[in-house]
């Protein structure tokens, strides 16, 4: 799908790199770091070319690895660790604690 994408697009190289480094790189600050540029270079480079903030394209990135992954397309392995687990159900179990979602329906 890209090769046909690149027929009908043209994105500037700068760009193409900066996108790449977003997907990549844990946040958008280590993204910069790996491009050689700043924080503020890279919002304007992004901005400019877009008219959206690199961590829009970041956030992008991983929705599209988190549905890669869940439709069994991903590199992360299934099912999860306990390790990875634990932490995210903790915290619903306390965000939810009084409010009746931490509740089993009966049955």
């Amino acid at each position: 799908m890209h090769a046909a994408l690149a027929d009908f697009t043209r994105c500037d190289t700068r760009v193409q790199e900066a996108l790449a480094a977003l997907a990549q790189s844990p946040t958008v600050g280590a993204a910069a770091r790996a491009l050689g540029v700043s924080e503020r270079t890279l919002e304007r480079l992004m901005r400019t070319a877009t008219g959206e903030p690199p961590r829009y394209w970041r956030a992008l990135a991983r929705v599209r690895r988190a549905a890669q992954a869940l439709a069994g397309d991903g590199a992360r392995p299934w099912p999860p660790s306990r390790r990875t687990m634990a932490t995210p159900t903790r915290r619903i179990s306390a965000a939810n604690a009084g409010t009746g979602w931490d509740r089993r329906p009966p049955g």
